[in-house]
């Protein structure tokens, strides 16, 4: 029996076998632009392996803040030097001031990847995002207004 499994484990012929990557990241955006509900943001990403990549980040509240957060969701599309790129979907709490402000602390965003192009096509896998938005962008030194680090576990089936 042990040596069947073992056997089909190492020929392929076990699906639920394939074993995931891991990748993490980090990335920078600032609002572009807000239409309706829906803030637009922009920024770049750096990969742990050095690569970089731009992203166009959706952010749409899913319900009207409650207690000091907002629920909302996310749909970011990473772009490549190369033409790849991935999508990921997500969705999180941010902490919001009584007047509905981001407050400069850490919010968690749990998500998922929607699809991929290129070296990503086929991507599956979920994806953990720290982030802190309300940042003084006029502050020295600061170069957005929301910083994030991400870590994702994936595969990529051929």
């Amino acid at each position: 029996m042990i040596r069947t499994l073992a056997l089909a484990l190492f020929t392929g012929l076990l699906p639920c076998a394939i074993l995931a990557e891991t990748m993490s990241w980090r990335l920078a955006t600032v609002v572009s632009s807000q239409q309706g509900s829906e803030t637009i943001r922009r920024g770049v990403a750096l990969f742990s392996n050095g690569e970089p990549a731009t992203l166009t980040l959706r952010l749409r509240p899913t319900a009207s803040p409650s207690q000091g957060r907002m629920p909302f969701s996310t749909h970011t599309v990473y772009r490549f030097e190369d033409g790849s790129s991935f999508v990921v979907v997500g969705a999180g709490f941010a902490a919001v001031s009584p007047e509905g402000a981001p407050l400069p602390v850490e919010n968690l965003i749990e998500g998922n990847f929607a699809e991929g192009s290129g070296r990503y096509l086929g991507i599956t896998g979920k994806v953990t995002l720290r982030s802190r938005s309300g940042m003084d962008r006029s502050a020295h030194g600061i170069l957005g207004d929301q910083f994030s680090f991400a870590q994702a576990e994936y595969t990529i089936s051929k």
